[in-house]
């Protein structure tokens, strides 16, 4: 795989791995609803990863994400579209959506050892 889809991918799961820690803490939609610091910090985050998937998949159509482009579609969503973005889609994300997507990244990534894209700074 291209060393700058890795780079993407890794950034992916870097973002996937800090709304786990998120979403750890978070029981309820209203914890989202109540806050527009981790409102914004989960959007940033979901924002990082359908841009990253968006241009990773620019570069490698076969990458094997489930639901890639509704992944994608949701980057322009909280981008252009933002005042249609609910906290309850947020909750339903982390809840439901995001643990398939840790999954598939880390088990594309661990195809790769880090001593092979060592040169993953581009």
């Amino acid at each position: 795989m291209e060393l700058e889809v890795l780079k993407y991918l890794h950034d992916i799961l870097e973002s996937i791995e800090r709304l786990l820690t998120y979403s750890s803490q978070i029981d309820k939609v209203e914890q989202i609803q109540k806050s527009d610091m981790l409102k914004d910090a989960i959007e940033r985050r979901l924002s990082v990863i359908g841009e990253a998937l968006y241009k990773a998949n620019k570069i490698n159509k076969d990458i094997p994400i489930t639901n890639k482009n509704k992944i994608i579609s949701l980057r322009h969503i909280i981008v252009h579209d933002y005042d249609s973005v609910n906290p309850a889609g947020l909750f339903i994300i982390l809840k439901d959506h995001l643990a398939l997507l840790h999954e598939e990244v880390k088990h594309i990534l661990e195809q790769f050892p880090p001593e092979k894209n060592i040169s993953l700074d581009i």
